[in-house]
């Protein structure tokens, strides 16, 4: 069975590197690069950009068998140009039971993505030598919770 992780991750190229290296190692990668809250109807819906700038609303009836689908989300800190920071995604995404790996080239700002839900932090540079060794991303982290 393929795993499947969400990877919220700005940096363009630094994304195309993080997903090619996951799916080389049989990862199913769901990839975007900005989150918002649209507040325009009821009940406000986690709306992700991927991108090319297409829009998924993250909360629509359809997608709830993906959302419970994902083994993970790894969240970057800083999502440059999106109306949410990686703390507010990780707070939206932890709210709807997907579990978060704080996912910053800073030590510090992954304790904090820890302190808004995510249970471990792992800086991005360990992403490639953990799968490209053969490990699982979450073995060996220190998990808050799970």
């Amino acid at each position: 069975m393929t795993k499947k992780i969400l990877l919220v991750e700005d940096d363009i190229t630094l994304g195309d590197l993080i997903v090619e290296t996951l799916e080389r190692r049989g990862y199913a990668v769901t990839w975007y690069v900005r989150a918002r809250m649209d507040k325009s109807s009821t009940t406000p819906a986690l709306v992700f950009m991927n991108d090319r700038g297409v829009e998924t609303n993250f909360d629509a009836a359809e997608l709830q068998d993906v959302v419970k689908g994902y083994e993970f989300a790894l969240v970057d800190y800083r999502l440059k140009a999106s109306a949410m920071e990686g703390t507010e995604v990780t707070r939206e995404l932890t709210r709807r039971g997907v579990t978060v790996i704080g996912c910053s080239g800073i030590p510090y700002l992954n304790k904090e993505l820890i302190e808004a839900g995510a249970v471990a932090g792992i800086e991005k540079h360990e992403i490639f030598s953990r799968v490209l060794k053969g490990d699982h991303l979450l073995h060996g982290l220190t998990l808050q919770r799970l």
